[in-house]
């Protein structure tokens, strides 16, 4: 069971109860007394699981090291003759970590990830992006009437192919943009993360995360418009 401790300085700790031998512990991996494998605690997030500050900013070398690491501390051929307590613990730790890196590695994802933490998990709708309206409006005509198509129009199949696949290059150049501008919020977000593991916002933070979010929101509307494009042309 997780409990807080605060010290002098109104730092929070987390501590727990060793699950095998009852010692009071911090947050790590095994017991120090009985050298039990623990579980992930109870509010652990995804960079806590790697033992990170709440940075968006990551070395993606250093990322993958910490998780090869991690992933042979729990892999679960190392407890076989272990308690089926520490087996169970060991299957649960690795999927945890195997989630938690695919989500870290990639920027957009942790961005929407951290901002989930802040608003409890909502999912960040698809907001089309403005400047994109003639675009997006013509895009929906063009797989309507590739939806529509007979066999016989050949010709006019090519050409509504040609024009989605246009179209469909230019969503994924704006996908790369948007990249781009996530990623110069990295480091303003990541200099309004305090040096102690405290895990409220402050107002400046969700200012932050909500400009992020808006380009997030229009990330996944090019990102369900791409799809359409590649369901309507085949994969060509």
């Amino acid at each position: 069971m997780e409990s807080e401790l605060k010290t002098d300085t109104g730092k929070t700790l987390t501590t727990r109860s060793c699950w095998s031998c009852k010692i009071e512990m911090g947050d790590l991996f095994f017991c120090p007394s009985c050298k039990a494998l623990q579980a992930y605690a109870e509010k652990t997030d995804y960079f806590r699981c790697f033992g990170l500050e709440r940075h968006l900013q990551m070395d993606p070398e250093k990322l993958e090291e910490t998780f090869h690491d991690l992933s042979r501390k729990f892999h679960p051929d190392f407890y076989q003759r272990k308690s089926q307590e520490e087996q169970q613990i060991s299957l649960e730790n690795a999927a945890i970590l195997n989630k938690a890196y695919r989500i870290l590695k990639d920027p957009m994802k942790r961005a929407a990830y951290l901002i989930g933490l802040a608003e409890g998990g909502q999912e960040i709708p698809a907001e089309a992006p403005a400047d994109l309206f003639e675009e997006i409006f013509a895009l929906q005509e063009g797989l309507e009437e590739v939806k529509a198509l007979t066999p016989e129009k050949s010709d006019l199949k090519l050409t509504l192919f040609t024009n989605l696949k246009n179209t469909m290059e230019k969503l994924q150049s704006r996908q790369k943009e948007a990249l781009r501008e996530i990623e110069a919020f990295f480091p303003q977000w990541d200099m309004l993360v305090p040096p102690e593991k405290d895990q409220s916002f402050t107002t400046q933070q969700m200012d932050c995360l909500q400009k992020m979010k808006k380009i997030l929101s229009q990330q996944a509307y090019l990102e369900r418009m791409i799809k359409n494009i590649r369901s309507a042309i085949g994969g060509r």
